[in-house]
């Protein structure tokens, strides 16, 4: 069986103590609103209650409302215009984000060719070069492997991405990298989805990188700790109501995700990397 843990560093940036508040991603991205109770800088839970009060016939992103054939552009180079759209009865009114296709290539016969990326735009430019040429000057060592100048690195981290560059100095937080977890916006393509009662499941060694979605399917039941007691404020699933530290089981994924009440009223789920992807 696997062994899941709620990790202190998927949260916000406020601290107190030795940890740092349970302010789970998902919460504040889709604009729920933090209700104090004792704790100044800690919310008990968070308001969603606009996620069921606002139009439906119309896109919504960061406090924005949009109708149909508006568009607006997401902090992402690698996402052209985002429309809105009506994908019909089945997932309604959501937003349409085509990815820029980076996927034509050149290829020159008797050279070595490969794409140098840049962070300032999506796409990497193809670079050719002779083989009794020498190589790149700038070249980067990363988990024993060697990158040419402008290659992409492997980081085996989701949501980090590294270009081998000059100032490049073996460390995913430092030159040379970057996160991009709003490529996985919720507004932009998973609001349908929350609207749903669905819950999206981040990386458990990315916390703030999201990788998929869990939806009420049934059969999921509530799983009670021995030491849970009756909380004030519920997380929601699907028909299913939780107290604070109680867990969802549910038959699809629950040996590789688990999904915790930790900040009401939305679950807070984590992926097992160790299970690779579904």
């Amino acid at each position: 069986m696997w062994c899941f843990y709620l990790l202190c560093v998927f949260l916000a940036t406020v601290s107190t103590g030795t940890c740092q508040c349970e302010i789970p991603k998902h919460h504040t991205e889709i604009g729920c609103q933090p209700v104090h109770d004792d704790d100044p800088e800690c919310p008990t839970r968070f308001d969603c209650d606009h996620l069921t009060t606002r139009n439906s016939s119309k896109c919504h992103y960061k406090g924005i409302s949009y109708d149909l054939g508006e568009q607006v552009y997401a902090e992402d180079i690698c996402l052209d215009a985002c429309t809105c759209t009506d994908y019909g009865f089945d997932y309604g009114v959501n937003w349409h984000c085509p990815s820029v296709d980076c996927s034509l290539g050149t290829t020159i016969a008797g050279y070595e060719c490969y794409k140098q990326h840049s962070f300032d735009r999506c796409c990497g430019e193809n670079f050719c070069y002779a083989p009794d040429e020498e190589l790149p000057v700038v070249q980067c060592e990363y988990n024993n492997v060697t990158y040419l100048h402008g290659q992409h690195i492997e980081t085996g981290v989701p949501c980090v991405k590294c270009i081998c560059e000059p100032e490049f100095d073996g460390t995913l937080d430092g030159p040379g990298c970057t996160t991009t977890y709003d490529r996985h916006s919720i507004e932009l393509h998973g609001s349908t989805l929350i609207s749903a009662g669905c819950a999206p499941i981040y990386y458990d060694i990315s916390p703030q990188c999201l990788y998929t979605y869990i939806c009420p399917v049934g059969g999921e039941y509530v799983v009670t700790p021995d030491n849970s007691t009756e909380s004030d404020y519920k997380c929601t699933f699907g028909d299913l109501t939780f107290n604070v530290g109680e867990k969802l089981f549910t038959w699809a994924i629950s040996e590789c995700a688990e999904c915790t009440c930790s900040t009401p009223t939305l679950l807070t789920c984590l992926w097992n990397t160790e299970c690779g992807t579904l």
